[in-house]
């Protein structure tokens, strides 16, 4: 009877875990990027990386991804109302320049880590699968802060609405990029 008991142990079928969905976010940590001047919360139980610049870090689980950047820029960022919607028509056209196959679905201008910003949304096919892309551009001292989001679509709003927006809520930046390799 032992033996019939311990042969049927092994043999039940598991499932392989799924590596493509995100991990629900847990508990948050906060990381520091001093030489682009961020300061985030991002969800402790995902895959955490700084990067080189102008790349300042990504955050991923499964196929979501936020990742983040900072350009310094030495021409006047976009202030006032007229010069945001300006240099939305802009990035708008700029995007649409390198990639053709972009779909807008909606932008506009908003304040993040009280300065102003442009959010964009979008999808875009990357190595043949189709993603829906928030990006939000921050002006902030003389550099320009983008933060993006990537998810497949079934992922997305739970990952802007639980991963993204948190972290964007969270964000302290100084303005300023240390060092000379930071550029745009």
């Amino acid at each position: 009877m032992a033996l019939t008991l311990l042969a049927g142990c092994g043999s039940e079928r598991r499932r392989a875990p799924d590596a493509t969905s995100p991990r629900p976010p847990a508990a948050t940590v906060t990381e520091r990027y001093p030489a682009a001047g961020v300061r985030l919360e991002a969800p402790e139980n995902w895959f955490r990386r700084a990067e080189n610049p102008p790349a300042v870090f990504i955050v991923a689980s499964g196929e979501v991804t936020v990742s983040g950047f900072a350009y310094r820029r030495v021409e006047p960022l976009p202030q006032a109302s007229v010069e945001l919607a300006e240099a939305r028509d802009r990035l708008e056209g700029e995007v649409r320049r390198r990639d053709p196959q972009y779909r807008l679905r909606s932008s506009g201008t908003l304040i993040v880590a009280g300065a102003p910003a442009i959010a964009l949304r979008g999808s875009q096919v990357i190595a043949r699968r189709p993603l829906e892309v928030r990006s939000v551009h921050v002006y902030e001292g003389e550099v320009e802060y983008v933060f993006e989001l990537l998810a497949p679509p079934s992922e997305f709003r739970g990952a802007d609405r639980r991963v993204f927006a948190p972290l964007l809520r969270s964000l302290a930046l100084r303005g300023t990029i240390r060092g000379k390799s930071a550029g745009g």
